[in-house]
């Protein structure tokens, strides 16, 4: 019989204690506002439980809003619960602090970066630095709504303004932001190495993707608008052909021996002469009339011509 006792007295010892927990509860605790409070959210809880966290403590608190939760409120919750074995470590009282949802920059930038997606779908804007100016602070991270406007349309690489709008139980928060911006650009590239003095067709060129972190810069976008030009310089496969480093040759050279047309009332009177300045097609240049030494300004209207009125 004595043998039995002390193996039942060894059987309770161990369940006891492999069943028993200790909470360890602060003194003041900051819970989330909105939702009820769970006992797992304010105590640090030691040994097997399946359920006791769940268990709840108190009800929802505001945000900013302070409330009390006794030590003998714990207990009594505990024992409804059949927990009995519990070593509960706190003072007489917890102090609950409801908290703020504060929006914070990885907020922020995933707000604006929905906007540009749908403002600008085919540009790659990446957002490298976000500054947020206002009072962020929320009840709940489940805005009813929330906005970004930009202070301008044009959006660029760089430095952009604006707002993002919140509206939240009702109320509506403006917070301004300042956003550095990168942008995945094609520029205008050369496909080859060119030469200096070389005139520029299609296949000299190619696109190639940067990612530019200011808009400023010296380059093209579309290869139309260098075809034709002579580079001022060399330049290797892959660099930036710059609008500095092109010209667009000149259809008639100073020096040039060129035909004057002389027009006046349907009358067309053609003479020799020379062009003293070089121009293009359309630009108006001083030119001499080789038999009378006058001097005249025509039109260019070819790679021999100018046209003088008179």
């Amino acid at each position: 019989m004595r043998i039995l006792f002390l193996a039942l007295c060894f059987i309770f010892t161990f369940n006891f204690k492999a069943y028993s927990m200790v909470l360890t509860i602060p003194e003041k605790v900051s819970v989330e506002s909105g939702e009820k409070i769970r006992l797992d959210q304010i105590a640090k809880i030691d040994g097997k439980s399946k359920s006791i966290g769940d268990i709840i403590v108190h009800d929802e608190i505001s945000p900013g809003k302070t409330s009390f939760l006794y030590k003998t409120q714990i207990e009594s919750l505990l024992n409804e619960f059949g927990v009995f074995s519990v070593d509960l470590y706190m003072k007489s009282r917890v102090e609950l602090k409801g908290s703020f949802y504060v929006l914070d920059e990885d907020h922020g930038a995933k707000l604006i970066d929905s906007h540009l997606n749908k403002l600008r779908p085919g540009e790659k804007f990446e957002i490298k630095k976000l500054i947020l100016v206002g009072n962020r602070k929320f009840s709940s991270s489940d805005f009813d709504l929330s906005e970004v406007s930009f202070n301008s349309d044009l959006i660029k690489p760089g430095n952009n303004r604006g707002e993002i709008f919140v509206f939240s139980n009702g109320k509506e928060t403006r917070i301004k932001f300042m956003v550095s911006l990168s942008k995945e650009v094609e520029i205008v590239c050369a496909s080859k190495n060119l030469s200096r003095g070389k005139s520029i067709d299609f296949n000299d060129l190619e696109l190639k993707t940067f990612s530019l972190e200011m808009e400023k810069g010296d380059y093209f976008l579309e290869k139309r608008f260098l075809l034709g030009k002579q580079l001022r310089k060399n330049y290797k496969k892959g660099e930036i052909i710059t609008s500095a480093m092109i010209f667009r040759p000149s259809l008639i050279n100073r020096g040039d021996e060129i035909q004057i047309a002389a027009v006046s009332d349907g009358i067309v009177v053609i003479t020799r002469g020379q062009a003293l300045k070089a121009g293009h097609l359309g630009d108006k240049i001083m030119v001499k009339n080789l038999k009378s030494g006058k001097k005249l300004i025509g039109e260019i209207i070819s790679s021999t011509s100018v046209k003088v009125s008179f």
